[in-house]
């Protein structure tokens, strides 16, 4: 259209202040015109940001971002999600050298002054390259360093980002920094190689046949490596910092999402999830918060009960990703690999697991985009329930599959069902990141059950559902065994069949 000259000494005097200008464009040369002509009006936002205060802006958003437990100082496994954040993977010995480095106080924890000094440093800047930070895959092609670090400083603001991908997931803190989704989404978390603890989950479709990918929102992954997969998060984890921090950001959550305004969050939910409205019993007004959303009942046809009058015939009890193993002893070998995991530990009754010893054991679990109501797998009568206070470990396949004893640690309910065909049945209900509340629904001990019948709730998050069987008492499915002995969950909804009484 035309071409202008901007003087822009006057903005080089005023640090981090903002001009708003017009400025004429004169039309093009060679064109036919006269000095009077002009060919429109630019407007203009113009800010100088001096280095020192940009490299200061660009660490500040990744402490918002990656400080899990919102305390606004970056702790050493915090600092390991960073690194990956900005493209820098480096094995657990730099990134210690590169906290100590940074750590001038040595206090444990590094502050934003902390974290420009330290990359600041030629020994620093030598292991984290911050050209390699994400900007390409958001259609920014990679310069030189300074370019780099002001590209990011200047687009990680996330009041102008969607607030949706990440919301809901972790701290209040970072509830607004969506942009997070599309930034990591570059991150390679591992091939797709089926029974291996990658970031990357493919299920077994049981409806449909086919093998597809768990939807789980980037930075969740990139989460659970840190927390899960790495030296920091696994001494962390056993020393209980990673405990504190997921205690207090569930209880957070679950705050955050009985507030009238969370009931925002409900259509962005639905459509990235994908989820079926028309299944719902209640209409979408109704729901006076979020959680009262993700707790939603369904239309009684929207799960029908697999031969419901043939009480021999067990049933799924919650849409979830199944495993199911005809033994303890191969769930620990597939699938469970916390140390402390024995049946004695987990329903933290001795008497109890001894009537289970050599049992079989199937695995329900939900993710959040999951309906969250769980049914009763089996018909009979309550005789048993017991809540155990507990920690908030994800039920992710990532940490059931490493040394970290997720289920002998997580708020849980055990409840005991006796029946006809089974004898006792264990059925224990499993709290877990960002679940707060486990409600039981289905009546306390002397309370008769169908299979299929409503037996609790989980509010916001991912959870877990357990079924213990006596030995000899139940043969699974043969689809379910043979997915589950190569490490393999298979997605299953409420009433499918999964098994029958021995012959």
């Amino acid at each position: 259209m035309g071409s202008c000259q901007v003087d822009i000494a006057p903005f080089l005097a005023k640090p981090g202040e903002t001009h708003n200008i017009e400025v004429t464009l004169r039309p093009r040369p060679g064109a036919e015109s006269t000095e009077e002509d002009t060919a429109g009006l630019l407007s203009l936002s113009v800010t100088f940001h001096e280095r020192n205060a940009l490299e200061k802006r660009f660490w500040k958003h990744m402490i918002s971002i990656f400080d899990a437990d919102g305390n606004e100082v970056i702790s050493p496994i915090e600092l390991t999600a960073v690194l990956e954040g900005i493209g820098s993977a480096l094995c657990d010995e730099d990134v210690k050298k590169l906290f100590e480095l940074g750590d001038l106080n040595k206090d444990g924890q590094l502050d934003c002054d902390e974290l420009v000094t330290l990359f600041q440093r030629a020994d620093a800047q030598s292991l984290v390259d911050i050209t390699r930070f994400p900007q390409k895959s958001m259609g920014k092609p990679v310069g030189d360093e300074a370019e780099a670090l002001m590209w990011a400083a200047l687009n990680l603001d996330p009041a102008t980002t969607n607030s949706f991908v990440i919301r809901g997931f972790l701290t209040e803190a970072q509830a607004s920094r969506g942009w997070v989704g599309r930034a990591m989404g570059w991150v390679n978390f591992g091939k797709y190689q089926i029974g291996e603890a990658t970031g990357n989950i493919l299920v077994h479709d049981r409806s449909t046949g086919v093998l597809i990918e768990e939807k789980i929102p980037p930075y969740i992954k990139l989460s659970l490596r840190a927390l899960y997969q790495n030296q920091f998060g696994s001494s962390a984890t056993k020393g209980g910092t990673v405990t504190k921090m997921l205690n207090h950001m569930t209880i957070s959550q679950g705050k955050k999402y009985n507030d009238p305004k969370s009931k925002e969050e409900i259509p962005g939910f639905i459509n990235y999830h994908g989820l079926l409205v028309e299944e719902m019993l209640e209409p979408m007004d109704s729901f006076q918060n979020f959680n009262e959303f993700f707790y939603r009942k369904l239309k009684p046809d929207a799960r029908p009960i697999a031969e419901p009058d043939d009480d021999s015939i067990v049933v799924a009890a919650a849409d979830s990703r199944l495993n199911a193993f005809p033994t303890i002893s191969q769930a620990t070998e597939i699938w469970i690999k916390g140390s402390n995991f024995t049946l004695a530990n987990f329903l933290n009754d001795e008497a109890l697991a001894g009537e289970f010893d050599g049992g079989a054991l199937v695995i329900f679990r939900l993710a959040p985009q999951d309906y969250h109501r769980f049914h009763s797998p089996v018909s009979g009568t309550l005789t048993y329930q017991k809540m155990i206070d507990g920690d908030y470990f994800t039920v992710n396949p990532m940490a059931i599959r490493e040394n970290i004893n997720v289920y002998t640690r997580n708020k849980r309910c055990v409840n005991v069902i006796e029946t006809e065909h089974f004898g006792n049945v264990v059925f224990v209900a499993i709290g877990a990141t960002m679940v707060g509340s486990i409600i039981m629904t289905g009546g306390s001990p002397g309370h008769g059950v169908k299979k299929g019948d409503e037996l609790g709730y989980f509010a916001f998050g991912g959870s877990t559902t357990i079924a213990i069987f006596k030995k000899d008492t139940i043969t699974f499915d043969d689809d379910l065994v043979k997915n589950s002995a190569k490490g393999l969950e298979t997605l299953s909804r409420v009433g499918m069949r999964i098994g029958v009484k021995n012959a």
